[in-house]
């Protein structure tokens, strides 16, 4: 009946475009509100394989057992900082393996910094802090240093169409979703992939609020998640109760009576020695059991009706029990990118400077491939001008001095950072994403094209997938 449907609207040529995702309603909200858990890896359900499920699938090539076993400390220059990214191809998809190590040096890192906890202030707001007693720079597992947390290679593989379809009935799409597009992931949270195989994944990462709201700064647009790679380390499941954590030593002006932060205790060919902070008291251990969550005091009265919101800036109180044990812990830090990795060879191509080489005025280089099979480019288009982008965050355009259309997204420094949905976006960004709006605010029109771009080019590539799709929608002016 919905086929007989859809075909008459067609005939009429009345447009009618359908959403469709491939998990629950409720698991995309989640995903999209930026929902952590101490348990499940967030957005997991978005995962369309494990490891195991791809160990004999075709196309996917092998990675040496040293990406596996790689180290923080031992990664250098030489090593490619660890990184390891492999990619093949066949007559219809790419097929990516990696690691997840970026190809640079990551320092040691701390979300709101060292000593503190790892949930901004919105998820206290929201009740939906999962790890209040996580502090960074304690012995928190894999991955944890007394300096900060470093990334833990975990290897992940991708099947990303060669080329995407602009005409499918079911644009715009959940921006998390592989299932629908013909893509496999082993890791949910990502929308895309970058050149150096390191996931991109959505605007937000603590709670409904975006990287730059939540105040986390990123080198390179990229930073780890929190350790959460021993269950031990958070709750006990046998007793329900927060544990005792390790405490690192903390560095003294002499010699470093811990783990020290970099590869080697001395100076290192690739890395300058880390100077000798200055002296730290140790902090009091924590309570082996529960205590409520300290609040302001306040005048004698009726008790107020709202909340009292904890400052994230100050050090967490250990987490209430969990309501039922989890399958198992996160994971330890994992590497990935939330905005533009600025320090990847196609934004520097425009950013070094014209007399070192720089090519400002030419369009962006290609920086990824989201999940739906468009390419994901950097900042600037044709001659160096701004992209006219959707609410996605893509638009039809040329991206080489051929002038040959395709669509496809633009990193951005601003939300969403990179895509918003999998678009074209047809007006209709808002209205499919679940939980929270991150979407652009678009051209003003259903459909984007940049200025300048020829008709016909636009025309052609468009007749590879529906001649009469175009029509269908209102179009900005983009003819010069």
């Amino acid at each position: 009946m919905i086929l007989k449907q859809l075909l008459l609207l067609s005939l009429l040529g009345i447009t009618h475009s359908f959403f469709r995702t491939s998990v629950s309603e409720d698991a995309m909200t989640r995903c999209h509100r930026g929902l952590r858990s101490p348990y499940d890896a967030k957005c997991g359900e978005y995962a369309t394989a494990t490891l195991e499920d791809l160990e004999e699938a075709d196309g996917y090539p092998v990675l040496p057992e040293y990406c596996s076993n790689v180290t923080w400390a031992t990664a250098t220059n030489g090593t490619n900082w660890g990184n390891c990214f492999n990619m093949t191809t066949d007559k219809e998809y790419r097929y990516i393996t990696t690691n997840n190590v970026p190809d640079f040096y990551f320092n040691p890192y701390c979300p709101l910094g060292l000593g503190l906890g790892y949930c901004v202030w919105q998820e206290y707001a929201s009740d939906t802090c999962m790890f209040p007693s996580l502090v960074c720079g304690e012995d928190n597992g894999k991955g944890s240093t007394s300096y900060g947390d470093v990334w833990v290679p975990l290897i992940s593989k991708y099947k990303i169409p060669l080329q995407g379809n602009p005409c499918r009935s079911d644009r715009p799409g959940d921006m998390y979703d592989a299932k629908t597009v013909g893509a496999e992931k082993t890791l949910g949270p990502s929308t895309a992939v970058a050149i150096n195989g390191i996931g991109i994944q959505g605007p937000n990462d603590a709670g409904d609020v975006s990287i730059d709201e939540a105040g986390f700064i990123l080198a390179c647009g990229g930073h780890v998640t929190p350790p959460l790679g021993t269950s031990d380390n958070h709750y006990s499941q046998r007793t329900k109760r927060a544990v005792p954590r390790h405490r690192f030593p903390r560095p003294g002006p002499g010699p470093h009576p811990g783990p020290h932060p970099g590869p080697h205790p001395g100076p290192h060919p690739t890395r300058e020695p880390h100077p000798t902070p200055h002296p730290h008291p140790t902090p009091e251990p924590h309570p082996t059991t529960t205590r409520p969550r300290p609040h302001p005091t306040t005048k004698p009265g009726p008790k107020p009706t709202t909340k009292p919101v904890p400052n994230p800036h100050t050090r967490p109180p250990p987490p209430p029990p969990p309501t039922k044990p989890g399958p198992g812990p996160n994971g330890p830090p994992l590497y990935h990118f939330h905005k533009s990795p600025e320090c990847l060879e196609p934004f520097k191509n425009a950013s070094i400077g014209v007399e070192h080489g720089a090519k400002p005025y030419i369009h962006a280089k290609l920086i990824g491939w989201a999940m739906d099979g468009f390419g994901v480019y950097a900042y600037q288009d044709i001659n160096g001008s701004a992209p006219v982008v959707d609410e996605c965050g893509g638009h039809f355009g040329p991206v080489d001095e051929s002038g040959e259309v395709v669509y496809h997204y633009h990193s951005r420094q601003i939300v969403p950072y990179h895509l918003a949905c999998q678009g074209p976006s047809l007006g209709n960004c808002a209205s499919t994403q679940r939980g929270t709006n991150y979407c652009h605010p678009g051209c003003g029109y259903e459909v984007c094209v940049q200025p300048g771009t020829k008709e016909e080019k636009l025309a052609a590539y468009l007749d590879n997938f529906d001649k009469t799709w175009l029509s269908k929608y209102t179009v900005n002016p983009y003819q010069q």
